[in-house]
């Protein structure tokens, strides 16, 4: 199912990744252990509803009542820590707060940020986490929507922001595909292609960092309709951030997500390898350096 995007928690304020995680695991744990939300309410003395927001993430659960409910599902001690500690740090922001980022997408970067690995597909664009400054500029001057200068400023800083995931001590393991044209694509300029395209193989040289190109004449491939990001976690299933052109919205169906994790194979197996990948990116930046 798809996560409910612009899920809002009762005092009105956007519900964040942590929380949203929260939700879910406390609704798998009550489908496998066979309850319906009448019955886990009941047990833990609270009206149905309050147990349908706390799976939404409108609201979370006391500690005391997230103890009694984990303890009706039969939850073992550790996991049961696991998820109060999930509880208590669902209620702090992240660094991403600090900026006016689109509601739809600030929950993302909350599951990015608790990622151990991520599976990244585009078509037309080079990736968020391994844009450059420059590159990244004149992509949101020329987005979705319209913004002034101070704005651009800060979501340029929130994405720098973001790829310092795969520099920490305990980095992003990310895996990228990225399609042919969308480095025929200019964006900025040449000089802007030319750089990001270093960049790129500068990137590729990371050892948490696989970047391989799915060259034009490979032909159709099942992701033409767009790129997605998968997200695996260390104690959570699976999620997809899918962008569209007007916003952009979670999968977490275990099967949706494995169909994601297949398409994303194909795509690597269809694409260069890395070596023939960077390669390909040194002779596409030398082409923009020379215009």
């Amino acid at each position: 199912m798809a996560i409910p995007w612009k899920c809002e928690r009762e005092d009105g304020v956007m519900a964040g990744a942590r929380q949203l995680r929260l939700g879910q695991i406390l609704r798998d744990l009550r489908i496998k252990a066979g309850f319906d939300q009448q019955a886990a309410a009941e047990r833990v003395g609270r009206n149905r509803s309050s147990v349908g927001h706390w799976e939404s993430a409108r609201s979370r659960p006391g500690r005391s009542d997230l103890d009694v409910l984990l303890t009706f599902y039969g939850v073992d001690d550790d996991t049961r820590e696991r998820i109060q500690q999930l509880r208590a740090d669902s209620g702090k922001g992240g660094w991403w707060t600090l900026y006016q980022l689109p509601a739809w997408f600030t929950p993302y970067v909350g599951f990015e940020a608790d990622a151990i690995e991520g599976f990244n597909f585009e078509t037309n664009v080079v990736p968020g986490l391994l844009q450059t400054r420059a590159y990244a500029r004149a992509i949101h001057e020329s987005g979705r929507m319209t913004l002034d200068s101070a704005s651009i400023d800060e979501w340029v800083e929130a994405r720098m922001q973001r790829q310092q995931r795969l520099a920490e001590e305990h980095p992003l393991v990310l895996n990228v595909v990225i399609a042919e044209e969308a480095f025929h694509r200019v964006i900025g300029g040449h000089e802007v292609m030319a750089e990001q395209i270093r960049a790129l193989i500068d990137a590729s040289r990371r050892p948490n960092v696989d970047l391989r190109v799915v060259p034009l004449d490979a032909g159709g491939h099942p992701a033409l309709p767009g790129g997605f990001m998968l997200l695996r976690f260390e104690q959570h299933a699976d999620v997809v951030f899918v962008d569209t052109a007007l916003s952009g919205h979670i999968v977490d169906n275990p099967a949706e997500t494995a169909e994601f994790g297949r398409v994303f194979s194909v795509l690597q197996n269809i694409a260069l390898s890395a070596d023939e990948t960077t390669t390909l990116l040194a002779t596409l930046a030398g082409k923009y350096s020379e215009v």
